[in-house]
C-alpha cells in the first residue's frame, strides 16, 4: 500500500498526475481508502492527458479494479474530446474498439456507463461497436441509454 501522503502530492498539480499518470492510476486500486481518495482528486483535476497516454490508458481500461476502469475511461474521453485533431484515426479506430469491448464485459455500472460517455466523444463508430451498444441497452440503465443513444445517433 502506498502512503497516503506521497500521493496527497498529485492533488493540486495537474501536471505531476498527467506525467505520473499510470502510477496515480494504480493508487485508485490501493486497499488504504485515503490513497484511493486522493487519487481520485488527482484525476478530477487533471484535465485532459494528451494522445500519447492512450497506451496506459489502454492497458488500465482492461483492469480488474472497477474504479480503475472509470477513469480509464474518463481520461480516454477526455483525450479525444479534447485532442480530436491530434489523434490519428487508427488509434481512434482502436479506442473505440477497446473501449466497445470493455463495456461488453464491465460488471460495473458506473464504469460501464462511463466507457458508454468516453464513447460518445467519438467522432464517429464503426458496425462493429453499434452492434455493441444495441445489445447492452437490452440491459443497460437509463443513464447508459442515454449514452447509447447519443453514440448511436453519430453517423
Amino acid at each position: 500500500m502506498a502512503d497516503p501522503t506521497q500521493v496527497e502530492k498529485y492533488r493540486n498539480d495537474a501536471a505531476l498526475t498527467l506525467r505520473q499518470l499510470h502510477e496515480v492510476l494504480a493508487f485508485l486500486a490501493d486497499g488504504n481508502e485515503e490513497t484511493v481518495g486522493y487519487a481520485v482528486e488527482a484525476l478530477e483535476n487533471c484535465g485532459a492527458p494528451g494522445p500519447n497516454a492512450w497506451p496506459r490508458l489502454s492497458e488500465t481500461l482492461q483492469a480488474s479494479n472497477s474504479l480503475q476502469v472509470y477513469w480509464a475511461a474518463t481520461l480516454a474521453g477526455r483525450m479525444v474530446e479534447e485532442h480530436l485533431e491530434a489523434i490519428p484515426i487508427e488509434s481512434l479506430r482502436q479506442i473505440e474498439q477497446s473501449l466497445g469491448e470493455r463495456i461488453t464485459n464491465v460488471d460495473d455500472m458506473a464504469a460501464k456507463e462511463r466507457i458508454g460517455w468516453a464513447i460518445t466523444k467519438l467522432p464517429a463508430i464503426e458496425v462493429a461497436t453499434r452492434r455493441i451498444l444495441e445489445s447492452c441497452a437490452e440491459s443497460a440503465s437509463e443513464r447508459l441509454k442515454r449514452w447509447i443513444e447519443e453514440a448511436l445517433s453519430k453517423a
